[in-house]
């Protein structure tokens, strides 16, 4: 059962009109004010809207193309990458970079994490970092350029005050590692 009701147009009129003079000219202005500005929020978020959209359908396409690799095109790409027992090796390139970027690497966290689900097994490192922030930047550089197994996790930068000339920061690189590890 479809409950209908009907008011005609006159009705509908004189409903708004009453609202209108008992709400005040301040509360209707009020609510003008809020859907203009809704309005411009929402024009001005297109182009932003758009942009996202266009970022995602970019990013679904490099996911669909890296799934459509053959068998063999992925263990190529597999095994160009270090083997668990190179780990060293390659941690210790990254300490050479940050002697010569002037970073110090006084302390650090290790962690390795298997294979699971088809990912590729990683060993994740994270450094606290007192330097500057060109050498920060200049030894990040040169470590993503030597090594292409190595990627940025995630990084925190912090400064003191506007005048210091250092930075505070938290730099977590993941090594990916091929088979056979």
């Amino acid at each position: 059962m479809t409950l209908q009701v009907r008011i005609s147009p006159a009705r509908l009129v004189a409903v708004v009109e009453q609202v209108l003079r008992s709400a005040g000219l301040p509360l209707v202005a009020g609510a003008c004010l809020v859907v203009a500005a809704a309005g411009i929020l929402g024009l001005r978020t297109l182009p932003t809207r758009a942009a996202i959209a266009a970022l995602d359908g970019r990013l679904q396409q490099q996911v669909a193309a890296a799934r459509a690799l053959p068998a063999p095109a992925k263990a190529a790409k597999a095994q160009a990458l270090p083997l668990r027992d190179q780990a060293p090796q390659v941690v210790e390139r990254i300490m050479r970079e940050a002697v010569a970027a002037e970073v110090d690497l006084a302390s650090a966290k290790y962690e390795f994490v298997a294979a699971r689900d088809g990912m590729l097994a990683r060993y994740a490192m994270t450094f606290p970092v007192h330097a500057s922030y060109p050498k920060l930047r200049r030894f990040i550089d040169k470590v993503l350029a030597g090594e292409p197994s190595v990627a940025i996790e995630s990084l925190r930068i912090e400064r003191k005050s506007i005048g210091v000339k250092t930075v505070d920061a938290e730099l977590r690189l993941s090594l990916f590692l091929g088979e056979g590890q």
